[in-house]
């Protein structure tokens, strides 16, 4: 491994930094947006309470805050009984604050009669639970996404594949440091929100102010969260699962020791300023004493202390050879082995080696002859396109994948109060727009940029990828019987028998997404020519459909396929495989804008 100076490792703290920061703003627009519901439900009821008893009854506000009649409160008992029940068997992240909520409720209920004044009060605690359960799944999965893709980007500048655990990141999430996980802190913040809104209802009720005056009381409360609140938690916690994720990196790479790296500005506190460039052991770490945060909204990070040496010993003794002279540094054929294929013998290493890639996978029910092939398809590209690579988050087996989306899916649904005619309205679309539910032989789903503005389609989106079809895939013999058929009927390009050539084509699909490749004059030209030829010089299956935009996808899926795997590539074939390679260098140069283009 090329030894790496300081501004090269304090570079890439800084960007993946900003990338983590990046990946939490939706999830603060949506916290924000969740308190602004919050807020307007709240105040609904509380001009719904003073207006009506008021304008009926002429009461004061203050008198309008005494006791339920009898049918209003039997119908109030009901409805929060209802809800509470519900609410009761989603809290499974926070049954503790379940229970304590529920307990206080039915103490509530319990009275014969209750006052306007413990409805609003109850009120705001059903808000804030609603609220919880809007953002908290949300902002773990983006904290999940932070912790991936930092400890991938570490552990490959480190110079070594790691597989990214979901029990790691778990452990992360679920840690307590400086006191709290951080569920526990999102539960606390909000339950203070909570607190800090009924007391000014009551203070409302003991001053006798006006309904404008405690509406705008309440409003500034939730204004002060958004403002604050929010954006300190969520920050501080990216900031935690960033440096713990390069922590485990630092660990996995066997880094004995690190460099604290502060933000040096106007903002950087007094504490991170005195540490900035401080070396310290990674047995000896304590977070907020010497590793960050230090304190919240922390920016600080670290610097590797690399022994290049050990880790090119460590490297060698990985993939089992003999070295007599630790000091010598590795010989280029002995770098390139470290990261050569290997087939797996078992679908459970299969899954490993595509993990190592930096994917989720699941080949379950796949031949493992075809999870073979479609990961050394997935090591090429990793060369070839890291990039486009990237967009692929899922791999494995059609089946696998929508059986692990449909549950998030429906865990998601479920958390969010809908019911069961919603959801199931709502997986009857999900699996026209994305594909749920397809026999297809392999598919290439990407969730479309407009789409994941919804919470729900980012769930989706960690099973963007390529998968196969194993009610054809779970028989290697039988699919390589179907692909030559396929090309025997012109069905399928020349050369494109294999189930490499599957993953070549559904590749192809990532490619065209990445790279916009339909705004390309020539690449079109071509397309319109396989179409005018009714994909006789290509194959049947590139115009099956002849919808325009379908005939551009498939011709320059099916044309990428032939590219790769046709020794002789005719004209549409090789025509668009160098210009999708000269697009990509394009890219890599920086001569071209990019911009990721989704039909």
């Amino acid at each position: 491994m090329a030894q790496k100076n300081r501004d090269y490792w304090e570079k890439r703290q800084v960007k993946r930094e900003a990338k983590a920061f990046t990946t939490i703003q939706d999830i603060e627009k949506e916290y924000k947006i969740a308190l602004e519901k919050a807020k307007q439900n709240i105040n609904k009821e509380l001009s719904r309470i003073g207006t009506t008893y008021m304008k009926d009854n002429n009461l004061s506000y203050h008198d309008a805050l005494k006791l339920l009649k009898g049918d209003e409160y039997k119908v109030w008992k009901k409805d929060l009984h209802e809800y509470m029940a519900e609410y009761n068997k989603l809290l499974k992240t926070a049954p503790l604050e379940a229970k304590k909520l529920y307990l206080e409720i039915e103490t509530l209920s319990a009275k014969s009669r209750m006052s306007h004044l413990d409805s609003l009060r109850a009120q705001v605690d059903m808000e804030m639970v609603k609220l919880i359960f809007g953002v908290e799944d949300s902002a773990k999965n983006g904290l999940a996404s932070v912790y991936r893709d930092t400890f991938i980007e570490v552990t490959k500048d480190l110079g070594i594949n790691a597989i990214v655990s979901r029990d790691k990141i778990k452990a992360v999430l679920d840690r307590p440091w400086s006191g709290a996980n951080f569920s526990e802190r999102l539960w606390s913040n909000t339950d203070k929100l909570a607190q800090t809104v009924k007391q000014e209802i009551v203070n409302g009720m003991i001053q006798g102010i006006n309904l404008q005056t405690m509406t705008k009381r309440v409003s500034e409360r939730f204004e002060t969260a958004k403002k604050n609140d929010v954006e300190r938690l969520l920050r501080t916690e990216v900031n935690y699962t960033l440096n713990q994720a390069t922590l485990d990196g630092y660990k996995e790479a066997g880094i004995e020791k690190y460099e604290f790296s502060a933000t040096l500005d106007s903002r950087t506190s007094q504490i991170c300023s005195e540490l900035n460039g401080e070396i310290f052991e990674i047995k000896k770490i304590a977070v907020g004493l010497n590793y960050p945060p230090m304190h919240p909204r922390c920016r600080s990070t670290t610097i590797p202390i690399v022994d290049y040496e050990s880790l090119a010993k460590q490297a060698r003794d990985e993939i089992g050879e003999k070295d007599n002279n630790d000091n010598e540094p590795l010989t280029n054929d002995e770098n390139k082995s470290i990261n050569e294929f290997k087939e797996s013998t078992s679908i459970k290493e299969a899954n490993e080696f595509a993990e190592k890639l930096g994917l989720r996978a699941d080949y379950t029910g796949v031949d493992i002859r075809c999870a073979n092939e479609w990961n050394k398809g997935l090591y090429d590209m990793k060369e070839k396109f890291p990039e486009i690579l990237e967009t692929i988050h899922f791999v494995g087996s059609s089946q696998s994948r929508n059986k692990l989306i449909e549950q998030d899916v429906l865990d998601y649904l479920f958390s969010q109060n809908y019911s069961q005619i919603e959801i199931n309205a709502f997986l009857t679309k999900l699996r026209e727009e994305i594909g749920i539910g397809k026999t297809e032989f392999a598919v290439s789903m990407t969730v479309p940029k407009e789409l994941k503005k919804e919470v729900v389609y980012r769930v989706i989106d960690k099973y963007s990828g390529i998968t196969m079809n194993a009610k054809y895939f779970k028989d290697y013999d039988k699919v390589i019987e179907i692909s030559r058929q396929q090309v025997e009927t012109k069905n399928s390009p020349i050369g494109c028998d294999t189930v490499k050539a599957t993953f070549d084509h559904e590749f192809g699909h990532k490619i065209d997404y990445f790279l916009g490749l339909r705004k390309n004059s020539e690449i079109r030209k071509m397309c319109l020519k396989n179409l005018q030829e009714d994909g006789e010089n290509l194959s049947l299956y590139s115009v099956y459909n002849k919808d325009i935009q379908t005939c551009f996808n498939e011709t320059i899926a099916e044309s990428w396929s032939e590219y790769c795997n046709n020794p002789k590539p005719r004209e549409i074939a090789k025509t668009i495989g160098e210009l999708i390679e000269s697009e990509y260098r394009k890219f890599k140069k920086g001569e071209w804008f990019h911009e990721t283009f989704i039909i």
